[in-house]
């Protein structure tokens, strides 16, 4: 069981007399036969090993894509070398680009691999984020920063001497706060004047602006949808005189 026979010269499995059945091997490319007077039992192949160097200098070990792996009794690794992950050569952070709103969250992952693009288990991470990004925590959660633009490399796992980045584009988030100018006015009786509304989001970013309710107490005049107010006759002071929504 969970033997390796290839490329003798001779035979593969010979049974000199009677018969004799055996499982989970691969035996391949043999010069005189495979199997003579053995049968191929459950769980057996017969395919190219796939062996890291199969040629001087020798490495018997399994490549990531050998058939043989996992594939011995109890889903072990046939032959006496099994597959040997190799050291974290690059690092896959995911998702690659990521786009969200200043001040917003995002959780990234990362997979190391070794040259053979085998998962390297159990690998430990380190995160990073450049400051244009945000701030990451260990956990590789991301908060975005309020600048918008794109960041290339914006956050970066790191295993060793080894990491991986991902993009971050960040932009506007929707409006939360509405300022109207002049924020204050002095106007005569009967006066007008037109006022505007810029629309903010929760970073003070600058966002379009939606459509805009214009609205005055009672007393304090008149507005237009436009926002265009004219004052009442009434002299004094009216705090919140006009009011956007």
């Amino acid at each position: 069981q969970n033997s390796i026979v290839t490329n003798n010269a001779n035979y593969g499995f010979y049974r000199n007399s009677g018969t004799y059945t055996s499982d989970h091997n691969d035996v391949w490319n043999n010069t005189s036969g495979n199997y003579v007077s053995v049968t191929a039992g459950t769980g057996s192949i017969s395919s190219n090993p796939f062996f890291v160097s199969a040629t001087n200098p020798y490495d018997f070990h399994l490549q990531t894509n050998s058939p043989c792996r996992q594939a011995g009794v109890s889903n072990t690794d046939m032959g006496a070398f099994p597959y040997q992950v190799g050291p974290v050569t690059h690092i896959v952070v995911s998702p690659a680009s990521a786009s969200l709103v200043g001040g917003a969250t995002q959780t990234f992952t990362a997979v190391a691999y070794d040259a053979n693009n085998a998962p390297v288990g159990n690998t430990t991470f380190t995160w990073s984020a450049l400051s244009s990004a945000g701030t990451i925590t260990q956990a590789g959660t991301l908060t975005a920063s309020c600048t918008p633009g794109t960041i290339a490399g914006g956050v970066t796992a790191t295993s060793g001497t080894v990491s991986g980045s991902a993009d971050v584009t960040i932009t506007a988030g929707p409006a939360t706060t509405l300022a109207i100018s002049p924020s204050t006015l002095s106007i005569g009786a009967g006066q007008t004047q037109a006022f505007t509304a810029t629309a903010k989001d929760a970073c003070g970013n600058s966002v379009t602006t939606p459509s805009v309710t214009w609205t005055t107490p009672g007393g304090a005049g008149s507005i237009t949808s436009g926002g265009v107010y004219t004052a009442s006759c009434t002299l004094g002071g009216q705090a919140g005189g006009v009011h956007a929504a």
